[in-house]
C-alpha cells in the first residue's frame, strides 16, 4: 500500500486467520506454564472468540458491499471512491466499524502473546535460537493482521475534511487475486502531517536538496506537500556552473496543431521527426506523456528511422541504455523514445544525449485515487487543481526533462518542445521562465493547416 496507507480484502482474511491459531499454539508450547498459563489461556480464549466473529464481519462487509457497489462504477470496472474520502452510506460506516473493534481486539490477544514470547527471551526462560522458526510466522502473521486493523480503522473513521487538513482518500475495488473479493483501501492524500509529526517538529535541523525542489521558481508547490511553510523554513535557490546560454539552446517550432487534437498532433509530430527534427547521426532522446502516442509515432516512422528506435516497452530500461550508448560508441546515431521514467535517474552526458524532445507539456491528470480525492479537497476550498497541482507538477517534469540534456560542463545541446501552449497559454510563461536558462528560438506561429 502507498503513501502510508492500508488496504484488506474481505474474503481473503478468513483464509489465512486460522495460520494466526497455529503460530499462537506454537508459540504458547514453547512458554513456561508457571509464569504464562493463566495470560496465554486468557489470550487464546479471546482469539478462539474473535477470530470466526472477525470473518462474520468481513462477510457482512461483503455482503453489503456486493449489493451497494454503485452501479456506474461497476459497470466500468472502476473502483468506488468516496467522494472527500468520507464513507457512505452511514450503514456501511458501521459496517466497517464492527469490524474493525472485533480486529483490534484479536490483534491485541497477538499482541499479548508477543509481549509473552519477549518477557520468556528477556528472562532467559527461553532462547531465540530454540523459537526462531516459529516467531518468524508468528510476526508475519501479526504484521498482516496489523495492516488489517490499520485499514479498517482508517476506513471506519468520521473525521470531516477541514479547509487545514486534506482528507484521507478512501475506496473499494474487486480484488484480482481473488474472484469475488473486494480490496477496501485508505491512504493519506498528503504526507504533511506525518513528517511534521515525526521529522520536523522533533529534528534539531534537517537540510533538504535537490535540483527540483522548486516548481515554476517557488517552493510552494513543495512546502504544501511535505508540511512547511516559508515561516518554518529557509529557503535558497542556487544558481548552475553550467554555462546554459552558450551551450544549449530551447526551441520550440510553429507547430500547426496543438495536443489536445490528439490525431493531428501525432501525424504533425511524425512529419517532424521524418523530415529533419532528428539527427539521424545523434544520439536523441525523445519523451511522451503517454504510451499511446509514443507507440503510433513509432508505427509511422520513416523505415529508415524507425531502425534507429528504442522504445520503452520493448526492452528493459538498462538495456535500453546499454545498447544506446553501444549505438553512439561505435559512431551510429541512436533515439530512445520513452515516457515519464524517462525524464529522470537517466544519466547520458556528452555525445549520448545532443537532443532531448518533449512531445507534450507532461501535465498529470488526477487520475489516481488518491490524487483525485486531493483535487477534489482544493476544489471545495475554492482552490484550483490544475494551477495548483497539474502546472507545478508539469514545471518539475520539465525540469527533470531538461536537465537529461546538459549533464557536464562540455556537453552541448538542444531542448525542443514540440508544444505551443508553453507560449500561448497563460501558465506558460511561468513554466518557461523555470527552465534552464538556455538560449530560446521561438518560431513565430504557423497560420497554415496540418500537412
Amino acid at each position: 500500500m502507498s503513501q502510508g496507507g492500508a488496504a484488506t480484502a474481505l474474503k481473503g482474511p478468513g483464509r489465512w486467520l486460522a495460520e494466526g491459531d497455529r503460530a499462537a499454539r506454537d508459540i504458547g508450547q514453547h512458554l513456561p506454564d508457571d509464569q504464562f498459563g493463566k495470560p496465554l489461556q486468557a489470550a487464546n480464549d479471546t482469539i478462539a472468540t474473535d477470530r470466526p466473529r472477525l470473518v462474520t464481519a468481513l462477510d457482512d462487509l461483503h455482503r453489503y458491499i456486493e449489493a451497494h457497489y454503485p452501479a456506474r462504477e461497476r459497470a466500468n470496472s472502476e473502483p468506488w471512491r468516496f467522494k472527500l474520502g468520507q464513507v457512505g452510506p452511514a450503514e456501511l460506516v458501521t459496517l466497517f466499524q464492527q469490524a474493525a473493534e472485533i480486529a483490534g481486539s484479536l490483534l491485541s490477544a497477538f499482541n499479548d502473546i508477543e509481549s509473552m514470547l519477549a518477557k520468556a527471551i528477556q528472562q532467559k526462560r527461553l532462547s531465540e535460537e530454540t523459537i526462531a522458526a516459529e516467531r518468524g510466522s508468528f510476526d508475519t502473521f501479526l504484521s498482516r493482521l496489523s495492516e488489517v486493523v490499520t485499514a479498517l480503522a482508517d476506513l471506519s473513521a468520521v473525521s470531516p475534511p477541514s479547509r487545514e487538513q486534506s482528507p484521507t482518500a478512501r475506496w473499494i475495488e474487486p480484488s484480482s487475486d481473488i474472484d469475488g473479493d473486494f480490496i477496501c483501501s485508505a491512504a493519506p492524500t498528503s504526507a504533511a502531517p506525518l513528517l511534521r509529526k515525526a521529522l520536523w517538529e522533533v529534528c534539531d535541523g534537517a537540510i533538504v536538496t535537490s535540483a527540483t525542489l522548486t516548481a515554476l521558481g517557488q517552493f510552494n508547490r513543495f512546502f504544501e506537500k511535505v508540511g512547511l511553510t516559508p515561516q518554518t523554513a529557509h529557503q535558497l535557490r542556487l544558481g548552475s556552473p553550467f554555462d546554459y546560454p552558450n551551450n544549449a539552446e530551447l526551441h520550440v517550432p510553429a507547430m500547426r496543431t496543438m495536443p489536445d487534437a490528439r490525431d493531428a498532433h501525432t501525424r504533425e509530430v511524425i512529419q517532424r521527426f521524418n523530415h529533419g527534427l532528428i539527427d539521424r547521426a545523434a544520439g536523441t532522446l525523445v519523451l511522451f506523456s503517454s504510451y499511446r502516442q509514443m507507440r503510433d509515432v513509432a508505427e509511422d516512422l520513416d523505415p529508415s528511422l524507425a531502425p534507429m528506435v528504442l522504445m520503452q516497452g520493448d526492452l528493459s530500461r538498462n538495456d535500453i541504455i546499454d545498447e544506446h550508448k553501444r549505438r553512439i560508441g561505435t559512431g551510429s546515431g541512436s533515439i530512445i523514445f520513452g515516457v515519464a521514467s524517462f525524464s529522470e535517474g537517466v544519466d547520458l552526458p556528452g555525445a549520448l544525449c545532443t537532443h532531448v524532445i518533449v512531445v507534450k507539456i507532461p501535465f498529470g491528470i488526477p487520475t489516481s485515487i488518491i490524487d483525485g480525492t486531493y483535487a477534489e479537497w482544493l476544489e471545495s476550498c475554492n482552490r484550483n487543481p490544475f494551477m495548483e497541482m497539474s502546472v507545478p507538477d508539469a514545471s518539475v517534469r520539465l525540469a527533470q526533462s531538461a536537465g537529461r540534456l546538459i549533464r557536464t560542463e562540455t556537453d552541448i545541446g538542444r531542448l525542443t518542445i514540440l508544444d505551443r501552449r508553453i507560449v500561448t497559454k497563460r501558465y506558460g510563461r511561468g513554466l518557461l521562465d523555470a527552465l534552464p536558462p538556455f538560449k530560446r528560438i521561438i518560431e513565430p506561429a504557423s497560420n497554415s493547416p496540418p500537412g
